[in-house]
Parts: C-alpha cells; structure tokens; sequence
C-alpha cells in the first residue's frame, strides 16, 4: 500500500458511522478553507444515476478542442485517486495529491467529515489556482445533499440517465425518491436533460423540473441525435444539424451522452462545428466499454478483444447488453459486484445473449460478494456458470475460445483496484529446459527438445519466443560447451518450431560484440553465429535481438564482475578486479525483465543501457563501508559517468524505478550474505 493509500485510510477515521445526509460537515471544512467554492467561475455540474462520467469526459473533450482549458471532478475511479481531480487539463500526481489531502486534513482537525466530502472539499481548494478554468463538477450520491451541491450560481448543469440507484439512502424508496433528490435543488441557470430510460420518467424528470427557471432543453425535444441506416450520425438542434464522426468511445449509447454535451457546448459556450466533431473524437473515458488494447491482461486476452465497463446497475446492464447483441462474436462475461447490487436483476439482462459467465470475487473488498455467493442468487438463470479465484484467470480461462470478446463488467471499484494494477502475469505451459532441477517450484509443465516437439505437432496457437538459454564464459576452455548451448541448442530448438506459429522472438545478445577487446572470443562468435541463423530462417520482422551490457541482480553466480565484488566483501578479501579503474555500463536485471517484457519494441534490434557507466572500484569501497557500518550516506556513493552512446546501434534507455544504484546494489548484497 502506498502513502496516499494510507493517508486515504486515516481519512476514513474522520467518517463516523452514523452519519446522516446532510451538507453541515462540507460547510463546515469549506468554511476552514476560506470558501473556495465562491471564488470559481464557469461550474458545471453534472448529476444523475448513470452517464456522468460520459458526459463530463466528452464535454471535456470538446471544450479543450475549442481552446478552453478545464477543472474537473468526477468519481468513483480505477486506478488511483488521482483520476479524480483534473487541474488545468492534466490529471494531478500522486505527491501533489497527497500534500492536497495532507493540508486538508490538517484544516478539518478533530471534525467529522466523509472521505467524499474531504475529497471534494480539497479540489475546490486546489481550483482556486485555476479558477476561471472551466470547472466540470460530477456529483457523487444523488445531488440535493451531495457535497458538491455547495455553488450559489454555476453555469450550467447536465443530467444523465436517471434510475433506480442507493434506495437504502432514501425514505421515498421509488424512481420518484431517485429524481428528487437529483433535480430539486439544481440551480437557476442552464440544464440540458439526456435521453432516460423510457418515457415515463423522462417525463417525471421534466415535471421535477417545472419550478426551476432554468433554460432547460431536453433530449428528443430540443436536441436529438441518431444514426441512420448508412451509419452516418447526425446531430440536430435549433442551431442546425452536424453529421458527426465515430466517437471514441463504444456502445451507440454513447451518442445520447455526447449530444447532451454537444447541446451544452453549442448553447452555452458556441463551440465551433469542426471542434465539436475533433473532439469527440479524442474522447479518453477508462471503464466505460473500454477495449484495452495492450498491457498484460490484453496478452493473456491474446487474438480475443477485451473490453471492461464499470456498470453495476440495472440500466447499466440494459447499456452493456445492448452493445453485446450488435456483436458478430461470442461473448464471455466475467463479474465481480458488490453485495448491496441487484444481482438477479443485473444479471438477468445477460440471458441469452452471453456464452458464458465466470464469477470471481473482489480482492480486498469487504463490501463485494463472493463468487460463491453470487452463483447460488443467479443460479436460476439460464448461463453456462464458470468460477475463477482472479481476474486473470478468468481471462486465461476465457481466452481458450478463439475469436471471442471477454468482457468485463462490474463496480468500477473492482476495476479501479483490482483489475488494470494488481494483475501480475501467469506463465504459458510452454517452458522449454535442459535440466529441471533448477526451475521454480510454481513450474509445472516443463519439455525437453523431444518432448516438445510433440507437444508442438497438436497445437495451432501463435508462439511468442524469448531465447535466454545461452552459457556465459570468456574462458576458451570452455568453448565445446559455448558452442553446444549458445549455438546448436538453439539450432535444434527452431527446427522444431513450425515458421508459421512463431508471432515474434526476443533473443538476448551481448554487448561485448561491439568490445574489440573480446569480438575474437567463442562467446562472442557464438552469439553472432547464432544471430545471423536466426535472420536467415525467420521473418526478420518476428526478429527482437536486444544486446545487452553487464547485469546484476540476486542469485548471480556467474564469474563476471559484481557477484565477485560481493565475494570479496562478505569474506574480507581486497579488490578481485584487475583493472580497478574500470567503469563499466552496468544494468540491474530487475529494469531490463521489466522492459523486455513489455508487449511491443519500437525497434527490431536495439541496446538496453542503464543512463551512466560505474565504476568497479568504487563499488566495492561503498559495499566495503557498508558492511564496516562506516558508510556515510551524504558523502559516500558509487562513483559514475554519463554513457556516451556510438551510433552502432538504436539505444534504448532502460526506465528505473524510484530506487537509486547504490540501493538496489545494497540490496543485491544483502541476499547474498543470506544465502552465503
């Protein structure tokens, strides 16, 4: 868990357990805060049950199109609260977040206040910075005592989908509690209504609103938006008609979404007609009929298009539903909900349509049902039920069918903590071994040369390949043995692969190749005989030939120059390196795993390279002090030059994390007292 995590958990303490609907609380901080909220200019506030987010990321959109720069709130979120709070366009960091929330908390002191009411409560702070941005302003739980409903005047306000939502909230448990609370306290100004489910509450929506003296313009009415039979999408209102582009997002739904900010843009800020259709089509909106196009999920999706969405109600469902049955392929349904969802309900929408459904539980979520839970309440309904302890494996699970769609669907809170940030990756059953003796405990299907190639005769999938299995030794004494593992191993190995079945090869060569110290080596003959067998016999296109420089890690027991170092140190002995003036370009194998697994290379052949070259002697004096207890650390570190790069080869820049050399080095060492 990180320290806004955290920070996010010691906000909850402020939330008592009993506490009612009321604005008192966000008053209260707003007032400690100096009133931020009337200070900003241009709000625009977005209500309803579904389609806010829709609406506020393509109001956005179209507004940034136009020239004009954008405060925006919205919830729940995916990934990380920072989706939350946008300033100026850009989504705020997680260091700049948690100060905000740090200083806020401060402010509030002692008080009770909901973590929502504290969130919202700090973005109006933050906006102050950029008040006469336009501010897009999502409310969270209905409206009339939602947090957000702190403005004395605002621009404009847009309703989304009204529908049965957060009954236990309400003493009117009905529709008519749902749009009451929604629309009775928007203020006078300019309200641009959405299409509704059906006409009957449109209609309820419209005489909630006969009170307001707002300019109020309705879907169907005022604006309308359809498709025709050609797939041309028009738009119309009382200013005209604009035949628009495919949006950005999915689900012909969507259309009534965008019309509504299409409407608001035209009306309220006169937004040019090419802005309008530029920018709907740079809609970005995560978890809504999102089809995620890379990452790992993606990969173990592999040929099968994977499309998430964050819908947990019923009209949701009636969206997410209708977007299946205009599908010319199988669909497989994977769901996580919480408990207080309308599970039979939800799901029922799915008869029929779905080839399977597979049931998992939320991680780390006490509010979730479980699997278990979920399949006897559906169990009435007519799906082929299939059980998954993950979301991976149900992907892995579903990905055996070719040509198929696996959705997933459920609260957006499973898919913003669980879904795009937990997944780790799993191994295929394809893992191809001389000796066995030495794979991890979690392998279970291992082949040798013989026994893979029949394993290879009864299958048709695409085969990704990453070729590490190479011998490292610059002792010519062991040059049959380079020979055998670096050459002919390999050799055997892409005989038996059929051409056809190989989607790409990642094989790792050396940058001693470029090293005239070392080129007439067997090793390094050997890496470049091996290369050019590769590119004589398959698609060089499928080729990825990544050189790599020195590397260091845990468990290295190879002779080369930083496990020596370690020797030397854990056991007292001086500097075992000849040439102790060396520095060499050194990579912790941590970074260079990380970016070689990445799904895509910009380039066929390339060098990964840490940013600077180390020097050996310094090395050892560091881990020398460090283990005498007389490291200094503001004045002892790791000596280093910035890599001067030849144009030999494209260089590539490995991406490191937040830990510096000489902790990762540290690091590194310790496991290797461990084990020693």
């Amino acid at each position: 868990m990180n320290k806004l995590q955290n920070l996010i958990s010691e906000l909850e303490k402020h939330h008592k357990k009993k506490l009612d609907l009321s604005l008192g609380r966000t008053f209260n901080l707003l007032k400690k805060l100096g009133n931020p909220q009337d200070k900003l200019n241009n709000i625009i506030t977005i209500v309803g049950t579904n389609a806010k987010a829709s609406m506020s990321y393509s109001l956005k959109a179209i507004l940034n199109q136009a020239g004009l720069k954008c405060n925006m709130y919205t919830s729940p979120h995916l990934q990380s609260y920072t989706e939350r709070f946008v300033f100026n366009d850009a989504e705020i960091d997680e260091e700049n977040l948690f100060k905000l929330l740090e200083d806020t908390e401060k402010v509030l002191g002692d008080d009770n206040a909901t973590v929502f009411e504290i969130l919202t409560c700090a973005f109006l702070k933050y906006a102050e910075s950029f008040k006469n941005n336009v501010n897009i302003i999502e409310a969270g739980l209905f409206h009339q005592f939602d947090s957000t409903n702190v403005f004395k005047k605002n621009l404009m306000t847009l309703i989304g989908v009204i529908h049965n939502d957060h009954f236990q909230w309400l003493e009117n448990k009905s529709i008519d509690g749902v749009i009451h609370e929604k629309t009775c306290k928007l203020l006078n100004s300019n309200i641009f209504v959405n299409k509704q489910v059906n006409d009957e509450i449109g209609k309820k929506v419209e005489e909630s609103l006969n009170q307001n003296t707002s300019n109020k313009y309705f879907f169907g009415k005022n604006f309308n938006i359809s498709r025709s039979d050609n797939s041309f999408i028009q738009y119309q209102d009382d200013i005209g008609e604009l035949i628009l582009p495919e949006p950005n997002i999915l689900g012909d739904h969507q259309l009534y979404n965008i019309s509504t900010s299409i409407a608001a843009s035209r009306k309220i800020f006169n937004v040019k007609d090419q802005d309008i259709k530029s920018g709907i089509q740079n809609i970005s909106l995560r978890g809504r009929l999102q089809e995620i196009k890379s990452g790992k999920l993606k990969k173990i999706a592999g040929n099968n298009r994977l499309v998430v969405d964050g819908g947990h109600n019923i009209s949701s469902s009636y969206v997410i539903a209708n977007w299946i049955k205009n599908q010319n392929q199988k669909v497989n349904l994977v769901v996580a909900m919480m408990k207080d969802k309308e599970h039979q309900k939800f799901m029922k929408s799915f008869e029929g349509l779905v080839n399977s459904v597979t049931l998992i539980d939320i991680p780390n979520q006490d509010g979730g049902i479980s699997k278990n839970e979920f399949k006897e309440k559906i169990s009435n309904l007519n799906f082929k039920l299939k059980i998954s302890d993950s979301i991976d494996g149900a992907i892995h699970l579903n990905s055996k069918d070719s040509n198929t769609i696996t959705l997933v669907t459920g609260s957006t809170g499973f898919i913003g903590k669980n879904f795009l940030s937990r997944f780790e990756g799993k191994l295929d059953d394809l893992i191809l071994v001389k000796n066995t003796s030495t794979l991890p405990k979690f392998i279970n299907s291992f082949y040798s040369i013989e026994d893979l190639k029949s394993k290879l005769s009864k299958i048709d999938e695409k085969i990704s390949i990453y070729h590490f299995a190479t011998l490292y030794s610059l002792d010519e004494s062991d040059s049959e043995k380079i020979t055998e593992s670096n050459i002919e191993f390999g050799k055997k190995l892409f005989k038996i692969i059929p051409k056809n079945n190989i989607e790409k090869v990642i094989y790792t060569n050396s940058m001693f190749c470029f090293d005239n110290d070392k080129k007439n080596s067997t090793y390094v003959k050997s890496k470049i005989e091996f290369s050019k067998f590769l590119n004589d016999n398959i698609d060089n296109q499928k080729i990825f030939e990544v050189f790599l420089s020195n590397t260091y890690g845990h468990n290295d027991i190879r002779n080369k120059a930083i496990p020596n170092i370690f020797y030397a140190v854990n056991n007292g002995l001086s500097n075992p390196i000849k040439n102790k003036s060396t520095y060499i370009d050194i990579s912790y194998v941590g970074d260079v795993v990380k970016y070689l697994s990445k799904e895509k290379y910009e380039k066929n052949i390339f060098k990964l390279v840490s940013n600077y070259k180390y020097s050996l002697d310094s090395i050892y004096l560091y881990l020398n002090k460090y283990r005498t207890n007389t490291l200094n650390n503001s004045e002892d570190f790791v000596d280093k030059r910035l890599i001067r790069f030849s144009d030999e080869l494209p260089a590539t820049p490995l991406d490191f994390d937040e830990s510096s050399f000489e902790d990762k080095l540290i690091e590194c060492y310790e496991k290797y007292v461990q084990i020693n």
